[in-house]
């Protein structure tokens, strides 16, 4: 028997721009690929007529005469990241899509800068569900590559894509993830317009010893700040007494660690020299402040 004429002893995968496949060969295994293998898993589910047959042949035929338009919204991909971080300092960031119902496929690249490095990748909910998933990830020469399908047309049901833990080599006084690629699909294996969003968190720097700051403005007319430094969470009593030692006003309460603030507004007070004095657990300070209208 004569050997099959169409018979290839390599086999190679083949990208397609569109809903039904049409193979354009780029030497390249990526998420074009995955979504290849995901609209044909999903047409064949959804009872699509097998190659060779009606619309679906005609259409494979003919990839520059067949074009579908996105089906989904423009959505973001959204992280909460601090401010800054310590050398040596390690913060884990979650990654969410916003909108993923009806998303079937996504590509992300991050660019680090020098002075950060990928300590570990963890999967997001989105990948665990009852639905077939596939999530891939890269750490390699500073950069980090998540790629991610699922295998239903309604798209995933979840939002978070991947948790990331970063630890900074050296201090950042800036944190920011600026140089990001991505590419979001649809059922109709389209592109899906999408932007990276970011919200910082202010990172909060808790005070190591207990210490009661200068009053600012000094000197004032007619309020002014007084920071209380709590390393544990305490009560505390600030007096404030006149040049004859009056006591004029008070300010007690609770804090948890951290910064407190006391505003004293010295409207209905005369110009002079005042003593302030704060007492927290076993810390006792005093300080002068000038009032001048």
């Amino acid at each position: 028997m004569p050997p099959d004429p169409y018979w290839d002893d390599d086999c190679d995968f083949a990208d397609h721009f569109d809903l039904y496949p049409y193979p354009e060969p780029d030497d390249v295994v990526d998420i074009e690929d995955l979504m290849d293998f995901v609209i044909s898993y999903t047409n064949y589910h959804d009872g699509v007529p097998a190659r060779g047959s009606g619309q679906f042949f005609a259409v494979a035929l003919d990839p520059g005469g067949a074009k579908f338009a996105p089906t989904h919204a423009p959505v973001a991909i959204e992280a909460n990241i601090p401010d800054r971080l310590s050398a040596g300092e390690e913060v884990t960031i979650a990654f969410r899509l916003n909108d993923p119902s009806g998303i079937l496929g996504l590509h992300m690249v991050f660019n680090l800068s020098d002075n950060l490095e990928i300590v570990k990748v963890n999967k997001g909910e989105m990948f665990n569900t009852g639905e077939k998933t596939f999530f891939y990830k890269d750490v390699n020469n500073g950069s980090l590559l998540i790629d991610g399908v699922i295998f239903s047309e309604n798209g995933f049901t979840s939002q978070e894509i991947a948790e990331v833990t970063f630890q900074a080599k050296t201090d950042i006084t800036t944190f920011s993830l600026d140089n990001v690629e991505m590419l979001v699909r649809d059922a109709n294996n389209q592109d899906v317009e999408a932007v990276f969003n970011t919200e910082i968190t202010k990172t909060v720097v808790l005070p190591t010893e207990f210490s009661l700051g200068q009053n600012y403005p000094n000197p004032f007319n007619p309020s002014t700040s007084i920071d209380l430094a709590l390393p544990v969470a305490s009560n505390y009593v600030l007096n404030i007494y006149n040049i004859a030692g009056q006591k004029v006003e008070t300010f007690s309460g609770y804090s948890e660690a951290g910064i407190v603030n006391i505003i004293w507004d010295a409207a209905d007070a005369a110009s002079g020299v005042y003593f302030y004095k704060v007492n927290a657990g076993s810390f006792e300070a005093t300080k002068k402040m000038v009032l001048i209208k």
